[in-house]
């Protein structure tokens, strides 16, 4: 797997912490950088990808969505202990 150069502006506020947790880690800037960035993205991507399967099966009739006031019942009666 090749790597490639990315070169991004943070905002200072974003920096100082980056460096915080760099100095924390006992590592540097660009691996904190490129390791929240790879985990943002793979997280992005999972949500992208079961979104459209889950999307698929509704198309396919296999799912549906449940209406605000099921998913406020629901909620409601967790709350409660309930469920």
């Amino acid at each position: 797997m090749g790597k490639q150069l990315l070169s991004i502006r943070l905002e200072d506020e974003t920096l100082e912490k980056m460096k915080v947790i760099a100095e924390a880690c006992e590592r540097d800037t660009a691996y904190i950088a490129r390791k929240a960035i790879e985990e943002h993205i793979e997280r992005e991507h999972w949500v992208i990808e079961e979104t459209c399967k889950r999307m698929a099966d509704i198309d396919q009739g296999k799912a549906s969505f449940a209406s605000n006031e099921d998913v406020r019942a629901r909620a409601y009666k967790r709350a409660r202990g309930e469920g």
